[in-house]
């Protein structure tokens, strides 16, 4: 029977194997995937005559050849019969649309835990929260609005928090 959740109960939170504890830094060298990357499809053969005028054939061998009382003459078999119906290929079978990985290594998380970020954790009320340690105008947003959007890949608190304001 399947477990009810209500407020009480919250599933876990999703921690990466390099993340370690909340007192680690991120071992961003055993990090081996890429953002969004994916494995390359399989190269497909492709057939010459579609873009030339020569064509493949195959040699014929004196074994190839059809012998004497294994033809269908006088026998009639429907064409449907022999030819099998190709499926479709699933969706999931496209890289497209297959699940990529999201590896613990943002720029965000190594500013955060280097200290080089101007916010701080807010241990206040039900759950922590990020809050600025300088006002908004005083903000380089060249310097950090890269950094704040590579950090809308993590997943993991205290990181994947909202910010409060000005504190």
């Amino acid at each position: 029977m399947p477990q009810k959740l209500d407020i009480k109960m919250r599933e876990p939170a999703l921690v990466n194997s390099e993340t370690g504890s909340c007192f680690d830094a991120t071992a961003i060298a055993d990090v081996k995937g890429r953002a969004g990357g994916h494995d390359s499809l399989p190269a497909k053969v492709v057939d010459v005559s579609a873009f030339s005028l020569s064509r493949r054939t195959n040699r014929k061998t004196p074994g190839t050849f059809m012998r004497k009382g294994a033809g269908n003459t006088g026998t009639f078999t429907a064409e449907m019969d022999t030819v099998s119906i190709a499926k479709k290929t699933k969706m999931k079978d496209y890289q497209a649309y297959a699940e990529r990985p999201n590896p613990p290594n943002t720029e965000f998380r190594r500013f955060y835990e280097r200290g080089d970020l101007p916010v701080q954790v807010d241990h206040g009320g039900v759950h922590n929260r990020i809050a600025w340690k300088v006002g908004i105008e005083k903000l380089d947003f060249h310097h950090y609005l890269p950094i704040f959007f590579d950090g809308l890949r993590e997943l993991e608190e205290v990181r994947a928090s909202k910010g409060l304001g000005v504190g």
